[in-house]
């Protein structure tokens, strides 16, 4: 695993229940989680701080029974302001970025329309 995940602190990326290959997709978010974040922040300490961060998100999401397809990144910010943390990273980059190179799951058109 990448030097970036501190303690097993990648994000968990839960999906939707009814894929019969569950896990092997999470494994891959997880992957395409690692390659964005490599490419996408500099500093390693900002890259800890993000995973951190992120890791904590998406125990929010599975608790609150939520799935990576459908989130946005407004879910990410609105999160964050009941945090003591401003947001370290920018959910809406990872989620264009993963929709990319994960087409088979089941994402979401965001209102935004930069999904």
């Amino acid at each position: 695993m990448s030097t970036y995940v501190i303690n097993n602190r990648i994000p968990r990326f839960p999906v939707k229940l009814h894929y019969p290959d569950r896990a092997t997709l999470q494994k891959q978010l997880e992957a395409i989680f690692q390659v964005w974040l490599n490419e996408t922040l500099i500093s390693n300490l900002v890259r800890r701080k993000a995973c951190s961060q992120l890791y904590d998100f998406s125990c929010w999401m599975e608790a609150a029974g939520r799935f990576v397809e459908t989130s946005t990144a407004s879910d990410f910010e609105a999160w964050c302001k009941l945090q003591p943390f401003s947001a370290q990273s920018d959910w809406g980059a990872f989620l264009i970025y993963a929709r990319k190179r994960l087409p088979s799951l089941e994402w979401t058109e965001s209102h935004s329309g930069t999904l």
